[in-house]
């Protein structure tokens, strides 16, 4: 049996209204979700791809320096062509509960978001993937864990940092890295 879902978009992010506490803007371009295990995410207007700035193959916002509205390099930009089709790129956040008897596990995937911050939160063990993301933070030492650390995977993007407590732990472009700190995804 699965969990009812409630998909709502602001700023540009889906996310599933059923498990927020509440979401809002918060200043000129930028948003707050806060979810009811107590995690928030903060981020700016969420640009999504516009299919009306390629022409053919070649992205043409800025022929000296090709970027995507997201930042991203032609090249990565080209992988989301697919036969002449282009492939949806949503930012989204999603999140799982796992409750156990000692305490609850919530898993948060967060995908093609551009400029966020994510915030644990001091009741939960957290666990985020970032999926194609770029220039966004994870603060897993925001909890200061006790027991069990919380953990964080980045998969592709560019730019992105987890900040950890002593307990916490990242995977970076398959590295495992453990320990109070800032782990800067350009550094694995």
């Amino acid at each position: 049996m699965t969990d009812p879902v409630n998909n709502k978009t602001l700023g540009g992010l889906t996310y599933n209204a059923n498990l927020v506490k509440s979401a809002k803007k918060i200043g000129n371009n930028s948003y707050e979700i806060i979810f009811k295990t107590g995690e928030k995410i903060t981020y700016p207007e969420q640009t999504p791809f516009k299919p009306d700035l390629v022409e053919g193959s070649h992205y043409v916002k800025d022929k000296d320096n090709p970027k995507a509205v997201t930042g991203e390099s032609l090249k990565t930009l080209q992988t989301y062509f697919r036969e002449g089709e282009i492939v949806s790129r949503d930012a989204s956040i999603t999140q799982n509960i796992a409750s156990g008897l000692i305490y609850d596990d919530t898993r948060f995937d967060i995908k093609n978001v551009m400029g966020a911050k994510f915030t644990s939160s001091k009741e939960t063990v957290t666990r985020v993937l970032l999926d194609n993301c770029s220039s966004t933070t994870v603060d897993l030492g925001a909890n200061n864990s006790k027991w069990y650390g919380d953990a964080a995977q980045i998969r592709g993007g560019a730019n992105n940092e987890v900040i950890l407590d002593s307990n916490d732990s990242a995977t970076i472009n398959l590295k495992n890295i453990e320990g109070e700190g800032t782990a800067a995804q350009k550094d694995y």
